[in-house]
């Protein structure tokens, strides 16, 4: 029914627009108050983010410098009783104090064998655990750059904490613009960030003959990944995993729990089984059968 002639006049046009335009700048400062708002909570971040990469240099430091000031007093101790042992020599045709400086010799000599053996054995250690860490960072770049992880390249660093062993990435070197598993970005890529680590940590401590479990469980490695949407990353990420299964996690045993079965190749020589498990499905039933929940 159209509306009469009476019913439509400059008034209640007037009106309207009125209230539509009330509307409007309603919205627009409802805006502006969000947009302050979320401004407010970068700068928030962006100051926490800078005092924690503080945090994180001045504790490298120390440690540096903790080291090389026990370093220094060993060397120092060493340098004394050598010139202990030189008095001793020197004074040791005095008669009646022969025998005595030569045991007293004797003990120094076995405290400098002791020192220097403990030097070395601590020298060997840190430069052991410095090949580890480097072997660590480069296995797990390497793991990064073959599963297509976005945003990580060949020329971006790895940078271990030797206390935590939280891995950091710097983009081309850039430590200012450090990321780890708290900042890699979205869900999907933090689930790829975490297994990549995992994997480059078997895969050194298997590569080094250290201690490690065999038996790796990977839960869903491609969170919010499907091969319709990316299913570059997904064949990059299998490819990888099945290559190093095949070689130096050969005597692993890997479990993986993943929407879609992305098998190896036919010419793989892996021990592969799959089992496909749906809930109210008697031909391929759930892991726990009477457990029914989220």
């Amino acid at each position: 029914m159209l509306p009469s002639s009476d019913e439509i006049n400059p008034a209640s046009i007037s009106s309207d627009l009125e209230a539509r335009l009330t509307d409007i700048e309603q919205a627009i400062r409802r805006h502006a108050i969000a947009r302050k708002r979320q401004l407010e909570r970068i700068v928030k971040l962006v100051e926490d983010k800078d005092r924690l990469d503080r945090d994180v240099s001045e504790l490298l430091s120390g440690y540096e410098t903790d080291r090389a000031a026990r370093s220094r007093q060993a060397e120092r101790e060493v340098a004394e009783i050598e010139e202990r042992i030189r008095f001793l020599n020197r004074v040791k045709a005095m008669p009646g104090a022969v025998t005595e400086m030569l045991a007293e010799a004797d003990k120094l000599s076995e405290v400098i064998s002791r020192l220097e053996r403990e030097i070395r054995q601590e020298q060997m250690r840190l430069s052991k655990a410095d090949e580890n860490f480097s072997a660590l960072g480069a296995n797990f770049l390497e793991a990064l750059i073959a599963t297509h992880v976005p945003g990580v390249g060949p020329k971006d660093t790895v940078n271990i904490n030797r206390r935590t062993l939280i891995p950091e990435i710097w983009p081309e070197g850039d430590e200012t613009a450090a990321y780890s598993f708290f900042t890699a970005g979205s869900g999907g890529k933090k689930t790829l960030f975490t297994i990549c680590f995992a994997l480059a940590l078997h895969r050194t401590a298997a590569i080094k003959g250290m201690p490690v479990p065999s038996l790796l469980i990977i839960d869903t490695p491609l969170k919010n990944i499907t091969p319709d949407i990316n299913p570059e990353l997904v064949a990059a990420f299998y490819k990888y995993l099945y290559r190093i299964a095949e070689t130096d996690l050969l005597n692993h045993q890997i479990v993986i729990i993943d929407q879609a079965l992305v098998e190896p190749s036919p010419e793989s020589a892996l021990d592969f089984v799959d089992r496909l498990m749906t809930e109210d499905d008697p031909e391929h039933p759930p892991l726990i059968s009477y457990y029914h929940g989220p």
